[in-house]
This record gives C-alpha cells, sequence and structure tokens, in this order.
C-alpha cells in the first residue's frame, strides 16, 4: 500500500478531512500502479533494464579486461624502453671506446707513418752517400787499372826489349866464343 504523508505546513491533529486533502503521495510508483498502460509497459522495460545491465556488466568486464592489457602493455613498455635504453648506453660506450681506440690508431699510424718517412729519407741519404762513395772507389779503382794497364804494357814492353837484348847478348857472347 502507498504511504501517505503530510504535506508541509501540516494539518492540526482533529482535522481529519483537511489532512486527507493535504496528503502527499511518497511512492514513486503510486501513479503506475493506478494507471493499467503503464503496468503493461513495465514488463518490456524491465527486460531492457536487465538486457542494459547486462550490457554494462560486459561493458565493465571488457573495460577491466582493457585496463589490465594497457596496464601489462605499459609495463612491457617500460621494460621495453628500460632494456633499448641499457643497450643505448652500453652501445654508445662501445662506440666511445672504438672511437677511441681510432683515433689512437690513428695518431699511432700518423706517428709511425712520420717515423718511417724518416728514416727512408736517412736511408736515401745513406745509400746515396754510399752509391758516391762507391762511385769515387770504382774511379779510383779504374785509374788504378789504368795505371796498371799502362805499367804492364811497360813491363811487356821491357820485357820484350829485355829478351831482344838477351837475344842479341847471347847472339854476341856466342860470337865471341867461337
Amino acid at each position: 500500500m502507498p504511504k501517505k504523508g503530510k504535506a508541509k505546513g501540516g494539518a492540526k491533529k482533529g482535522g481529519a478531512k483537511a489532512a486527507k486533502a493535504v496528503e502527499v503521495d511518497l511512492n514513486p510508483f503510486s501513479s503506475v500502479f493506478n494507471d493499467p498502460a503503464q503496468v503493461m509497459e513495465l514488463g518490456p522495460t524491465r527486460e531492457r533494464l536487465v538486457e542494459s545491465e547486462k550490457i554494462k556488466a560486459d561493458l565493465q568486464d571488457t573495460h577491466r579486461q582493457l585496463k589490465e592489457q594497457l596496464a601489462q602493455q605499459e609495463f612491457e613498455q617500460s621494460e621495453i624502453f628500460a632494456y633499448l635504453n641499457k643497450e643505448l648506453v652500453q652501445k654508445s660506450k662501445q662506440v666511445a671506446l672504438l672511437e677511441a681506440r681510432v683515433q689512437e690508431l690513428s695518431v699511432g699510424l700518423d706517428t709511425n707513418q712520420t717515423d718511417f718517412e724518416v728514416k727512408l729519407k736517412e736511408e736515401k741519404v745513406l745509400a746515396q752517400e754510399m752509391t758516391s762513395k762507391l762511385g769515387r772507389e770504382v774511379s779510383k779503382y779504374e785509374r788504378e787499372l789504368g795505371d796498371l794497364n799502362v805499367f804492364i804494357a811497360k813491363k811487356n814492353e821491357l820485357e820484350g826489349e829485355l829478351e831482344v837484348t838477351r837475344t842479341e847478348l847471347l847472339a854476341e857472347r856466342r860470337k865471341h866464343e867461337m
């Protein structure tokens, strides 16, 4: 049964007739129960309400699942970022070390190249000096050889003259001895 209450400002205790006129219906469904057409609409409305609540529960479940997936993806993303940042730091350190090594080797190569060029120049100078010295010695030996050839030619000439003179002396001695 619908509950009835007194209106604001209320009526006095003895006036039942005045009280009924100012009574307010506190049950929100009393107007629906009084109209049979509205009662007929309650069934489909209730079905729509149940269906809406089911859809709401499904949506809330989907929302919860999506939130969990998002949280998992965010966690995985942060793990991937952390790993990639760690790898980036390591690779950056390796690159820096390799660049320093390349620089060191480049300086070493330049130093070795300079040392090699200096030694090559020194060796060229020594080789040129040795060539000049050997050239002078060859010239000296060629002069000596020329002098020796002249000497040998004179010696052969003198020995020839000596042989001729000996032969003449022998012939004269035989002539005298005879």
